[in-house]
C-alpha cells in the first residue's frame, strides 16, 4: 500500500496525486491511500487574507499533522495488515514523511520525498500548520533511522532552502541505520510549484507520475 501525503495547503485529491493513485494502480504496483488532513479545504480554497487563511485550519499545528498521519499508518497496518508499505511525501508532507519514516515502521520499505520542507519559521503570524514545527536536527535525526530505500526528488530551479534541505536529507539519511540504507537523490529542472506558469519551471504531473513508476515499480 502507498500512502501520499500532500503539501501545507494542497487538498490530497490535486491532480498530481490523483494521476499518481491512477498510474500506480494500473500498473499493478500498489494499493493507494491518500492522507486527507482533517482542514477545512472550502474555507481554504476561499480564503482571501492570511487571517482567513489561518482560520482555515482549524487551529491544527505542526504536531496535529503529524499525529494525524502517524496514526494513518497505524491504521493502514492494523485494518490491513499488508506485507510492504509505501510513502511519499511533497513539500511540507515531506517533513511528515520523514518523521514518519524514522519512526521504525517494520514494513515500511520505500520512502520517496519530493522536495521536502526542512526548514520552518517562527514567525507566529504563519498558518497554524507551521506552528509547533519541529527544527531541522529533529527531522534529521527522525530520517538517519530509516533503514530501507528513499529517494529524494528536488527541482534546480527551487529556492536555497529547499535545495539544502534536501541535500541534508540525503546526507543524514540511514546513517544510524542498520543495515546501511539504499539511497537516491534525484534533481529534476523544475521548481517547487506545480502550475502551468509559463514563465516558472514547475514540476508537471508526468514528472511526478514518472519518479513514483520507476520508484515503486522497482523489483
Amino acid at each position: 500500500i502507498l500512502v501520499l501525503i500532500q503539501g501545507s495547503c494542497m487538498p490530497y485529491n490535486q491532480v498530481c496525486n490523483i494521476a499518481v493513485k491512477d498510474a500506480i494502480i494500473d500498473a499493478g504496483i500498489a494499493s493507494v491511500i491518500m492522507y486527507d488532513s482533517s482542514r477545512d479545504w472550502d474555507a481554504l480554497e476561499t480564503a482571501d487574507t492570511n487571517p482567513e487563511w489561518r482560520a482555515a485550519f482549524d487551529g491544527k499545528t505542526f504536531q496535529d499533522e503529524l499525529r494525524e498521519a502517524s496514526a494513518l499508518f497505524d491504521y493502514v497496518n492494523d485494518e490491513y495488515s499488508p506485507d510492504k508499505l509505501f510513502l511519499s511525501g511533497r513539500s511540507y508532507g515531506g517533513s511528515l514523511g520523514a518523521l514518519i519514516a524514522g519512526d521504525r515502521i517494520e514494513n515500511l520499505e520505500r520512502v520517496m520525498l519530493t522536495s521536502p520542507q526542512l526548514f520552518f519559521s517562527q514567525d507566529e503570524e504563519l498558518p497554524n500548520i507551521y506552528q509547533n514545527a519541529p527544527a531541522h536536527e529533529e527531522i534529521l535525526e527522525s530520517i538517519a533511522h530509516y533503514s530501507m530505500k528513499l529517494r529524494i526528488v528536488s527541482g534546480l530551479g527551487e529556492t536555497e532552502e529547499f535545495i539544502v534541505g534536501a541535500r541534508e536529507l540525503f546526507r543524514h539519511a540511514g546513517i544510524e541505520a542498520r543495515p546501511p540504507r539504499d539511497k537516491e537523490w534525484t534533481i529534476l529542472d523544475t521548481d517547487h510549484t506545480s502550475s502551468d506558469d509559463p514563465t516558472a519551471k514547475p514540476l508537471t504531473y508526468h514528472a511526478y507520475v514518472k519518479q513514483h513508476l520507476d520508484f515503486f515499480g522497482q523489483k
